[in-house]
């Protein structure tokens, strides 16, 4: 499981399950959950389980095209985003630096760059490389243990039932 977006009476939560050292990888997918939450695809049971990255995903359903437009224009403030490389071939450090130069006109960051050249081009291997390259792309640990981390501290744990604290805690401390 990549995401999971759950509604519980008039409360929503988005578990994620990827496990990720790229701040705007995951930033992606709960944009994306985000936008299922946005567009109401959730009903009082229901929950929407993403089993496959949406970033990678080449089979997208309306509701799933809906949440990446909602995820995109959050990122980038466009609800469609096409970006292309000038040339055929490039590399993980071209990637890099033609995302760097481009963050800088567009004020839109630049690991949010790179994965769009990869959702639109399909190249991943580059796009994540050059991930690896840009300052500041790349978090020490997994990005989920600093979201739970703030999750933590964030939660009113007096109005949570005992049994679903201890639960929570458990779940947040992995």
């Amino acid at each position: 499981m990549h995401a999971m977006s759950i509604r519980l009476g008039d409360r929503y939560a988005i578990l994620i399950g990827l496990n990720s050292r790229f701040p705007a990888q995951v930033a992606f997918i709960i944009a994306h959950e985000l936008g299922h939450i946005a567009a109401g695809h959730i009903t009082d049971t229901a929950a929407i389980l993403d089993i496959d990255n949406p970033l990678e995903s080449t089979e997208r359903d309306d509701e799933e095209l809906q949440a990446d437009g909602y995820a995109l224009a959050l990122l980038t403030g466009h609800d469609t985003v096409d970006v292309v490389a000038d040339v055929d071939t490039y590399n993980a450090t071209q990637v890099a630096n033609a995302a760097m130069v481009a963050a800088e006109s567009t004020r839109i960051d630049p690991g949010t760059i790179a994965l769009c050249l990869a959702y639109s081009s399909g190249r991943w291997r580059e796009s994540i490389g050059a991930l690896k390259i840009i300052p500041g792309q790349q978090s020490p640990e997994d990005v989920g243990i600093a979201i739970n981390s703030i999750a933590a501290r964030q939660l009113q744990w007096g109005s949570i039932g005992f049994d679903r604290a201890d639960y929570l805690r458990r779940i947040l401390s992995k």
